[in-house]
């Protein structure tokens, strides 16, 4: 997968084509990690009530290149990364901790009207989880980490205006499904710039 999308960087970064662009953003990463099941399932095991509390978000980027390959159609292809989503748990005598990232590629197709702002755009990602976990018993802590990874689909919308000579600024949304293979999702919400060539 690594391979075929660094092949479309490759040739759409090498296109003549006058509308060709590059761009960063940056926003936050939203994603339920699953902390209230997690705290049920603890307090099951130990036979008492244990408190939780968990991140909804977390830094996000993502740079992107793309083309346009017919009016109103372009085809994009990107980096994607986040921060840590963390979750604590705590009951008498132990706590508990786990914390999740992502990062991947992804491709897309993207709708832009020459006489609208407003983009949408669909496609495909590449992602991998990382997680970690530890937990605290009578002042001795036991760690460990796992990796999963995976593809699903992609959807988005966008709004897009110029502020200057071949440079744009975006904002936008995108919702990503399966993250790292999985049954989770992910929705990364930024703003950035673009610069055609």
């Amino acid at each position: 997968m690594k391979k075929k999308l660094a092949i479309v960087f490759s040739l759409i970064t090498s296109t003549s084509f006058a509308q060709s662009y590059v761009g960063i953003e940056g926003g936050l990463g939203f994603a339920d990690i699953g902390a209230k099941d997690t705290a049920q399932t603890l307090a099951n095991l130990a036979g008492q009530t244990v408190g939780y509390k968990y991140d909804r978000a977390t830094v996000a980027g993502r740079i992107y290149v793309g083309t346009a390959v017919a009016k109103d159609i372009r085809i994009e292809a990107g980096y994607f990364s986040t921060g840590n989503i963390d979750a604590t748990y705590s009951t008498a005598g132990a706590s508990a901790k786990e914390g999740y990232s992502v990062s991947g590629f992804e491709f897309s197709g993207i709708f832009k009207p020459e006489t609208s702002p407003f983009l949408f755009k669909a496609g495909f990602h590449s992602s991998k989880v990382n997680g970690s976990g530890s937990i605290s018993i009578g002042g001795t802590t036991y760690a460990a980490s796992t990796e999963s990874s995976g593809t699903g689909f992609l959807l988005g919308l966008g709004y897009e205006d110029k502020f200057g000579e071949d440079t744009y600024w975006q904002t936008g949304v995108t919702y990503y499904n399966k993250i790292g293979g999985s049954d989770q999702s992910a929705t990364l919400v930024g703003i950035g710039i673009l610069k055609r060539f």
